[in-house]
């Protein structure tokens, strides 16, 4: 058998390449799982807030005629007290691959997958085709943050606590 150096050659980067390959999705594997345990588990909201909370209120109430902004800026903030109760009467429950999520009285179901850096968790529930993408923030045993976009410049920021 003849190996010339090139068919040397290319079976050893090919070698390399595998190696370097394997290792990369190894820790690729150990990273998600990482993420993966910490977040298994049950989780109610602790706190819920808003991010650009007065530039909300005013670019929501832009335009109102005066007569009227006392009673739209009532029901706007009327509405944004009953959607930080709502958010802290979620519960939250991820399990080795599937979520169960108790929101306005509803369970939510599917599927989560997390990041492999860990700063992003996406929900695909079985009832909709369209994936929840949250922003990790902190992450640890006990506690998570986590954000969701409200509109452009506000965001919904949650702190989980670990529950029983």
């Amino acid at each position: 058998m003849n190996i010339t150096f090139a068919t040397f050659y290319y079976y050893h980067n090919m070698r390399k390449l595998f190696l370097t390959g394997t290792m990369a999705l190894t820790i690729f594997m150990f990273a998600c799982k990482t993420g993966g345990r910490k977040i298994t588990g049950k989780w109610v909201v602790a706190e819920c807030t808003i991010t650009n909370l007065e530039e909300l209120r005013k670019s929501q109430l832009n335009g109102i005629p005066d007569s009227l902004a006392s009673q739209y800026k009532e029901r706007l903030e009327g509405q944004i007290k009953a959607f930080t109760d709502d958010a802290q009467k979620e519960v939250y429950n991820f399990d080795k691959d599937s979520f169960d999520i108790l929101r306005r009285g509803k369970s939510d179901r599917g599927v989560w997958k997390i990041s492999s850096d860990n700063k992003m968790l996406f929900l695909i529930p079985n009832e909709s085709p369209a994936a929840e993408a949250i922003n990790i923030d902190k992450i640890s045993a006990k506690e998570i943050t986590i954000s969701k976009k409200l509109t452009a410049e506000s965001n919904a920021v949650y702190v989980l606590k670990k529950g029983e």
